[in-house]
């Protein structure tokens, strides 16, 4: 092994030989089959999905990004976001159901369509993602590998807003069935593009409310709205970055577990929640427990917003560490980290998001002849008009 760090042998390392000429690649849509580039770190122009069942603004940032954008322009290496802090990726969602769902039935997570091959001592990682989140579950060993963890218990952010406008265009519930896979969706209508670039009526921003990040600006914490009717009158939806502000991972004390097994001695029943409005810690840890989950109901008239930051991962890499340092590309086998939030009862994607690493070269052919064919389909029905 010449010397090779006994971690390196058996997780991997992110070597120049690893990666190659890899490039991270971002896309976004309701379900895999709609997925769009989406620019990396243009988190003042955020991008929009629709379909029957939800829709919401995107904004995905990646310390030092170098990889794909949409329209084959510089890609922006990192935002003001990040600051001085060591996350080196967020994901941020406002977005809205279009039908009620239980606070249990709504995780978020990732999923993988064929076998991956977990390395060696893989159980000290997962070890470490349940002691940051309680209430994940996994089965890495799988035909079709998965992890997944309730949205309320996962999200180290969380805002709830009232909406102004109706959802459009949702599915009939009657009609819905239970799916074998949310990576099996395919929906009746389905949008992904830059929210700037969508021309409907109602306007995304009308559906969403206005998009107020981006830069130096960041989400806070408002769950007041989760179960009263008004939100804190002290509460807003975005504020200036503190450099010097760092909430990673919520800490628990000593002797306690977020496990959802525990028993929550302080177990509410009251209209308003058992912690504080803005209380991360407190808010995931409680519904990290699943008895809690019948208490929320996330509707329609709500624009929920999220989000979910690590320093733990490096996309650009696939690099994870998490008590080990894993380089994760080796294992996949040529798959992409599928991430998505779903329907657990009935596996309905709400949204899809994929993290590839791809040649960039390659990449650039694949997209010159899709577009050449789109232009040959184009000038085919403009022929055919004229005859």
């Amino acid at each position: 092994m010449g010397g090779m760090p006994a971690l390196e042998y058996f997780f991997g390392s992110a070597s120049a030989h690893e990666v190659g000429k890899k490039v991270l690649r971002v896309r976004i849509g309701p379900t895999i089959n709609s997925l769009e580039v989406y620019n990396v770190n243009d988190d003042h122009n955020p991008h929009f999905i629709d379909s029957p069942y939800y829709t919401g603004h995107f904004a995905i940032r990646v310390r030092n990004f170098k990889g794909i954008t949409r329209d084959g322009s510089e890609p922006i290496p990192s935002t003001e976001y990040f600051g001085t802090r060591r996350r080196t990726f967020s994901i941020q969602m406002a977005g809205r159901f279009k039908h009620s769902y239980g606070a249990g039935d709504v995780v978020f997570g990732a999923e993988f369509p064929h076998k991956v091959n977990p390395p060696t001592g893989i159980w000290v990682a997962i070890k470490f993602a349940t002691l940051i989140d309680g209430a994940l579950q996994t089965d890495v060993y799988a035909d079709q590998p998965w992890l997944y963890s309730p949205m309320l218990a996962s999200m180290n952010i969380m805002n709830v807003r009232p909406a102004t406008h109706a959802v459009t265009k949702p599915a009939d519930e009657k009609k819905t069935e239970t799916l074998p896979s949310p990576l099996k969706a395919k929906f009746e209508y389905e949008v992904s593009a830059p929210s700037k670039d969508v021309k409907t009526t109602p306007t995304p921003e009308q559906l969403l409310g206005k998009w107020e990040w981006g830069g130096p600006t960041e989400l806070v914490e408002d769950n007041s709205l989760l179960l009263k009717k008004t939100p804190h009158p002290t509460a807003g939806t975005a504020a200036p970055i503190s450099p010097d502000k760092e909430e990673e991972q919520p800490k628990e004390k000593a002797g306690e577990s977020s496990s959802p097994d525990e028993e929550d001695e302080e177990d509410d029943s009251d209209d308003d929640l058992p912690f504080e409005w803005d209380a991360v810690s407190d808010r995931r840890k409680f519904f990290g427990r699943a008895k809690n989950h019948d208490l929320v109901v996330f509707k329609p008239e709500n624009i929920y917003n999220f989000e979910i930051f690590a320093p733990f991962m490096d996309f650009n890499t696939f690099d994870l560490s998490l008590g080990v340092n894993i380089n994760a590309l080796r294992y996949l086998n040529d798959q992409p980290i599928t991430m998505i939030m779903k329907s657990k009862s009935k596996n309905i994607p709400f949204f899809v998001m994929e993290f590839a690493l791809v040649d960039p070269d390659a990449e650039k052919s694949a997209e010159e002849e899709d577009g050449g064919k789109k232009k040959k389909d184009k000038d085919g029905k403009k022929h055919k008009e004229k005859k």
